[in-house]
Parts: structure tokens; sequence; C-alpha cells
């Protein structure tokens, strides 16, 4: 049987993922970004299982900030959701455990303050380095994924609502659909 040809040269997938793995040996924390619904904890879950590092999905810490300060408390809450996971993030680090941190990120300033912050906990730890990983689709791919049965398992507060997205992205001009991309960020 012939086999189609390939859009990259014989061996570029190959090297990159081979290249990914040599990587891993001396990063502390894999960034996994993008925009609501693009498949961040669906990836993270996959390197979890490849490198035995742990996930630490955004939205793990959305419920017990919620107990506390309700929706009407949107500054509290955002410090607070910043602080529980700058303060997980230094545990781990501090106790050796490798991480794989989800978060859709834009690129606005406090966006790019956090995750300074997190660089800044990784990096400060002997040896430690931070690996970025931006994950893009199409926004049609994006609006199917959204509403999807398996953004809503484990209770996680994500955005499920396919009208919610389409008002978010209209007040942000879209914003949102635009990522920060790193030095050496492998995209996917």
């Amino acid at each position: 049987p012939e086999q189609a040809p390939s859009a990259e040269p014989s061996g570029v997938s190959h090297f990159r993922v081979n290249t990914f793995f040599v990587m891993l040996l001396f990063v502390n924390l894999i960034f996994v970004y993008g925009p609501p619904a693009v498949g961040k904890r669906t990836v993270g879950v996959e390197l979890a299982k490849l490198t035995g590092y742990r996930l630490f999905d955004n939205h793990l810490t959305v419920p017990p900030v919620n107990a506390i300060f309700p929706g009407d408390k949107i500054l509290a809450r955002s410090r607070l959701l910043k602080g529980l996971r700058l303060t997980l993030i230094r545990a781990a680090a501090d106790a050796g455990v490798n991480l794989i941190f989800t978060a859709a990120y834009s690129g606005g300033p406090d966006d790019e303050a956090f995750i300074q912050d997190i660089a800044d906990i990784v990096e400060a730890t002997p040896g430690g380095r931070m690996m970025y990983v931006q994950l893009h689709t199409s926004l049609d791919v994006l609006m199917d994924r959204v509403d999807d049965e398996s953004r809503s398992e484990l209770g996680l507060q994500k955005m499920v609502d396919r009208d919610e997205y389409e008002r978010r992205l209209a007040e942000t001009g879209r914003d949102i659909m635009v990522s920060v991309v790193y030095d050496g960020v492998l995209m996917i």
C-alpha cells in the first residue's frame, strides 16, 4: 500500500517528539495553555500518563474558592485563585513534585504576571525549569467541543455553554483565542 505524502520532511515529527521527551529530563513544570475547550486537560491527562508528572488542572481550585467568594466578589475570587494556585505550585516545587499545569491564557497583564510568578517559583528550585505547550485549533472545533459532556466531568467548573462562549468572544473581540508564544514553546 502507498503512503500519503508527509507534510513534514522525513523524521521531523519523530525528532520533535524525541526532543520533547529529552527536554522533560530538565523540566519541573509543563504549562499547557490555550483557549477554553481546546483540550488542555485532555492533553494534560495523556502527558501525565507518559511522564509520571502530576496533573494540576486549574479548575480544581475553583469550587473551594467559589464556596467562600461567590460570583459577585470577582476581585477577591481572582486574588484567592491566583494565591491558591501559586501556593500549590510552590509546595510541589519544594517537594520535588513535577507538575503539568493547565490554564486558559491570552497574554493580558494579569496573565503575564501570573505566569512570571509561576516561572519564578519553578526556576528558584535547584535545576527547576518550565516548559510551555500551546494548544490551538479552529473556532469551529472549539465551538463543537465547548458543550461536550467530557467538559462537565469531575464537577470541574468549566465553560460548557456555547452561547456563553460566543458572548465572551464578542466581548473580548476574540482576544480569548490569542495566546502568547514563548521561546521554545511546543505548539500542538
